[in-house]
Formats: C-alpha cells, sequence, structure tokens
C-alpha cells in the first residue's frame, strides 16, 4: 500500500516538529538515512519548509532537486515540506485515536486547533 507523503508538524518558536508521518518506501528511506525517525525536527534532517509560524499543521512531503551534486553529472536532493494547512478539530481528534490525520473526510466549518492568535498571546502576556 502506497502512503500519501503526509506529516504532523508542530511549530514552536519557528522550530517545526514532525510528530508523525508517512511516505512512500523511496522517500521514508530518504528521510530515515538523513537521521531521521518517527518524530525528529526537519533542522536535523536538513529539510526545507515553510515558515508558516507556530501551530500544528498537516504538510506534503516531497523529495526535491537541489542542484549539481558533487559527481559530474550528479544531481542532489533535499526533503521538502510544503502546503502548511493548520490542523481541523477533527484530525487532531484523530491523531489522538491513534489514526492518521490525513485519512478523516474534510468537514466544512470545522474548526482549526494548534494556530497560536494574537489574543492567546495577550493572554499568555497579560497572565
Amino acid at each position: 500500500m502506497a502512503y500519501p507523503n503526509r506529516a504532523l508538524i508542530a511549530v514552536a518558536h519557528g522550530h517545526p516538529l514532525a510528530l508523525v508521518w508517512s511516505a512512500e518506501d523511496w522517500i521514508s528511506s530518504f528521510i530515515n538515512d538523513a537521521g531521521g525517525g518517527e518524530t525528529f525536527a526537519l533542522e536535523d534532517i536538513s529539510a526545507d519548509y515553510e515558515d508558516s509560524g507556530d501551530g500544528i499543521f498537516t504538510a506534503a512531503i516531497r523529495v526535491v532537486d537541489d542542484g549539481p551534486g558533487d559527481w559530474p553529472g550528479s544531481r542532489e536532493c533535499v526533503v521538502q515540506f510544503t502546503d502548511f494547512t493548520h490542523v481541523t478539530a477533527d484530525e487532531w481528534a484523530a491523531h489522538c485515536r491513534g489514526d492518521w490525520p490525513w485519512d478523516v473526510p474534510p468537514t466544512v466549518g470545522s474548526p482549526t486547533v494548534g494556530a497560536v492568535d494574537d489574543s492567546v498571546r495577550r493572554d499568555r502576556e497579560e497572565g
């Protein structure tokens, strides 16, 4: 079975952490060979990623061309996390049950979770 190339990412203070992820075998091997595991910081595998702000997101995983390699005619590749989308309450509930968040059918109007808005920051600063 081919898994979707997706990850559940928590970003705190600008540092993304892959909480869970699934990928095709060749992409999984690429991530594991770069130092990834079940849970890993995106910086630890030298991944490219969007600057999405702090929060909890689902993201697409890709391996992309990163330019010429060390050997003549070779190319370097890098793991890239893109298309960051705030997790919905339904997706987070699926994750808490041990299911893949991306297997949850989209629900219109489902609130997002993990988005840190200005009112929360103000409450923390004042509180």
